[in-house]
């Protein structure tokens, strides 16, 4: 019989399998972080090619955050019932398909169709590899090592933006999504043979992917659950909505659109740099408490966007601050939702969260694209943009006030 994950958090050390475990997981969240992005990097060039207006570019981002919410509300209460492996491999294999087909779109509905499909497999992975580092590490490093995992996100976007402005020299954009596709391959085979199979939990008797949120509010859970909730919509409409319109507003400020893909990557290191710090100081302060600091540093970062467009240095680095405060203080909400839920429901626990980010994650391109069809200074712009990044960090400070304390590290 396989090694249940949910035994080993009892333990300090980690082995050489719970170590595989975690490396696959981080490289997952990598090759999701380039696919779910790579759309970003050649908004650009699409909009020329197919003559998109900015409304109609943000209609083909939201549609892959689309699939991405429907597939991390059904995947987490799957996993939960089938096992972590099996239901990440599913994933996988979907985004690999789909991604791949991208390759072949030949205009903006057959592309629109192919990442509706791609984002359920994107949204889809994520509950599960949250739950698999979760059950694979001590109780005590849980938060510290989910974020430290997710940390493959932000690399993987930045990894890609790089990718990307190589192949772009050299190839059209189809390239971008041959390379997304055989990525995801390539993490179906280290899933498969490095992963050992995971047993399912108590979830496993749920009758529907939605009939597990009655235990997720359960044992004063509810309160905390819906700040959460409201954090990760607000949070992701703003992440997405700078991560995929950063290179076309840099562009439309007249920098080169090779060059506006590299500078463009500031956001996302910065993420790397403010998950990198969070990831440290969880092990001393509370995750929710780490987090508003960060989003109240994004929300006074994002008011100043605007002011900084001027000067491309300047730019440069209030994106990258940005990053650090906002997409830093976002990574955290897995490991949030994974010590928040006990492993019974925690697939689904982070499915829902996750699931209702995404959600924001599609509101967040279209209001950009709305935004900019409406041609307000970017003073405006980025000011309206800062809004929600001050409730996400009112709301998970709430959260960290209703939470449930009673065995905080035994989940």
């Amino acid at each position: 019989m396989s090694t249940s994950a949910l035994d080993i958090s009892a333990t300090e050390a980690l082995g050489a399998q719970q170590l595989r475990v975690i490396i696959v997981c981080f490289v997952v969240a990598m090759v999701d972080g380039f696919d779910t992005l790579m759309l970003a990097y050649i908004a650009p060039l699409l909009s020329q090619t197919w003559d998109l207006s900015h409304g109609g570019m943000g209609k083909l981002f939201g549609i892959g955050y689309l699939g991405a919410v429907f597939g991390g509300f059904c995947m987490g209460p799957i996993s939960d019932r089938i096992g972590r492996k099996r239901a990440l491999i599913a994933s996988l294999l979907i985004i690999a398909t789909f991604t791949l087909l991208g390759s072949q779109a030949g205009s903006p509905g057959e592309l629109m169709i192919y990442r509706l499909f791609a984002g359920l497999g994107l949204g889809g992975a994520i509950p599960c590899i949250t739950a698999l580092t979760a059950e694979n590490v001590p109780a005590s490093r849980r938060t510290s090592m989910v974020t430290a995992m997710f940390l493959g996100f932000p690399i993987g976007a930045v990894v890609g933006g790089g990718i990307t402005a190589f192949l772009l020299t050299r190839f059209d954009w189809p390239a971008i999504f041959i390379v997304g596709g055989v990525a995801a391959i390539v993490c179906i085979l280290l899933t498969t043979f490095l992963v050992p199979a995971s047993e399912p939990g108590a979830g496993r008797h749920a009758q529907s992917p939605f009939s597990t949120l009655g235990k997720q509010f359960a044992d004063g859970r509810g309160p905390a659950t819906v700040m959460l909730w409201i954090t990760a919509f607000c949070v992701m409409t703003v992440t997405y909505f700078m991560v995929s319109w950063t290179p076309t507003v840099l562009h439309l400020t007249g920098m080169d659109l090779h060059k506006a893909d590299t500078a463009s990557l500031s956001v996302n290191i910065g993420g790397i740099v403010g998950a990198l710090l969070i990831a440290t100081l969880v092990g001393r302060r509370s995750p929710f408490t780490c987090a508003a600091c960060f989003l109240l540093v994004g929300t006074l970062v994002v008011c100043a966007i605007g002011a900084s467009l001027q000067s491309t240095a300047l730019a440069v680095i209030a994106f990258f601050f940005a990053g650090f405060g906002v997409i830093g203080g976002q990574l955290i909400l897995p490991a949030m939702a994974a010590r928040l839920f006990p492993a019974s429901v925690r697939g689904a626990g982070v499915g829902a969260l996750m699931g209702i980010g995404r959600i924001g994650s599609i509101a967040g391109p279209m209001i950009g694209g709305l935004l900019l069809s409406m041609e307000l200074p970017w003073t405006y712009m980025y000011l309206i943009a800062a809004i929600p990044v001050a409730v996400a960090a009112m709301a998970v400070a709430s959260a960290e006030v209703l939470r449930p304390r009673e065995a905080d590290e035994a989940r």
